[in-house]
């Protein structure tokens, strides 16, 4: 595969329209988008709020605005409501923007070909779509849960994440306890329900789909699918597709595809052994076999931490210096038989995760603000006599959330549960 080291720069791409491929990507990378889903402009009741400021560039900040709701007293009887009026209160928050490019190359041999029946330019565009539309969530994702401070609750009722105890799995109640401390912080809901005498709020429940295992496959979640909802193959119980549920629409996201070696969310923390770890080994190497340069193979884990620990089989690994590019160094350095466990070796290709740790994001109406200078544009560039080519895209973007005056996330709360594989899956 070549590579392509010059600087890259806008232009059309040969024999294909540019106005369609990059309609292509954006219906591709929207698709493939939770995020994007979830978003809507400054003003709207989405969960992120988006704003498009063609006037700045990289480095700059783009100004959102909100309003904050009214809580005052009112006047009564003859009072004077002139000078008691209640102001209404205008917040700025301010989201810098950072330029971003990635591409995709190939040379003239391999674009002569057709991959699966289509153009390499089609295929280009379906990749960069799907790539585009993962980071844009794992970019939230990490905003949400790790770069901001987020109130935190843990399962089993437990104060730490180390206490979190084996079998506290996300289970009904503990979907409904993150629910009502969404509300107990204020967080604005999605929607809400009313019946004659009380309204009640609806959140967003984003979880990994070893959570979403966990919660459909529990007796009482099954029990209540049973006895109220519609009968047949719609229901949550025959079909395991549940939307609503403990006042929250579930949303299951998955882990990236097996086949690349990378593996986990930011919900939910994977990787596999890229080589054999003796009983005595004090560094451990993840990934592939064969790694790909520039590949982050432990993006998902927190560099290290007294609260952070690893699970590789029934080992519990003490970590530190989790590096951003694993290369062939060794990602980190490691204390073994942590936590009451015993130093075994562990085969290459063996599933670690950060202790079975799952997290579970509630959150409602404007939890984070996506700020763009540029949208996604094609770039392109060729090489040695136009024999090699690369395609990729460039955008100027940031996010933040949305903080309460304690500068704690607002609107949102996240779960962190025991999270097991089912099996060794």
């Amino acid at each position: 595969m070549p590579t392509l080291q010059v600087s890259t720069n806008a232009s059309e791409w040969s024999g294909t329209s540019p106005t369609l491929w990059d309609d292509a990507l954006h219906e591709v990378s929207v698709r493939k988008s939770i995020s994007d889903q979830l978003s809507g402009a400054e003003g709207s009741d989405a969960a992120i709020i988006e704003k498009l400021d063609l006037t700045k560039r990289a480095g700059q900040t783009i100004t959102f605005t909100t309003i904050d709701p009214l809580i005052g007293d009112p006047v009564s009887g003859r009072s004077s409501l002139e000078g008691s009026e209640e102001d209404t209160q205008a917040n700025t928050f301010s989201v810098s923007v950072t330029q971003y490019r990635h591409a995709t190359a190939t040379d003239e041999l391999a674009k002569l070909l057709s991959i699966y029946g289509r153009k390499w330019e089609s295929e280009a565009a379906k990749l960069i779509g799907e790539w585009f539309g993962r980071r844009k969530d794992d970019d939230w994702m990490d905003q949400t849960l790790n770069q901001d401070t987020i109130q935190t609750l843990y399962a089993g009722g437990a104060t730490t994440r180390n206490g979190i105890a084996p079998g506290a799995y996300l289970l009904p109640h503990e979907l409904r306890r993150l629910g009502m401390a969404a509300e107990r912080r204020g967080a604005d809901p999605i929607k809400t329900f009313r019946t004659m005498k009380s309204e009640f709020p609806v959140y967003v429940a984003l979880m990994s789909e070893v959570d979403y295992y966990n919660l459909v496959n529990d007796s009482d979640f099954k029990q209540d699918a049973r006895s109220s909802q519609i009968r047949g193959r719609d229901n949550p119980a025959w079909n395991g597709q549940a939307d609503l549920y403990q006042g929250c629409i579930i949303l299951r996201y998955a882990s990236k595809p097996a086949s690349t070696g990378f593996y986990g969310t930011f919900l939910r923390p994977e990787f596999r052994l890229r080589t054999a770890l003796t009983a005595a080994a004090t560094t451990i190497d993840i990934g592939p076999a064969t790694q790909k340069t520039g590949v982050d193979y432990g993006k998902y884990f927190p560099a290290s931490g007294s609260d952070n620990r690893l699970l590789v089989d029934s080992e519990i690994i003490s970590y530190t210096g989790g590096a951003s590019d694993p290369g062939n160094t060794g990602w980190a350095t490691v204390s073994r038989a942590a936590g009451g466990s015993s130093a075994v070796p562990h085969s290459a290709g063996a599933l670690g995760t950060l202790n079975n740790l799952g997290k579970v994001l509630v959150f409602g109406k404007g939890v984070t603000m996506r700020a763009w200078a540029q949208k996604a544009k094609r770039i392109s560039q060729k090489r040695d006599y136009d024999f090699e080519h690369g395609i990729g895209i460039s955008w100027v973007y940031g996010l933040e959330s949305m903080q309460w005056g304690d500068s704690t996330v607002a609107n949102a709360v996240v779960g962190e549960m025991y999270s097991a594989n089912p099996n060794t899956v």
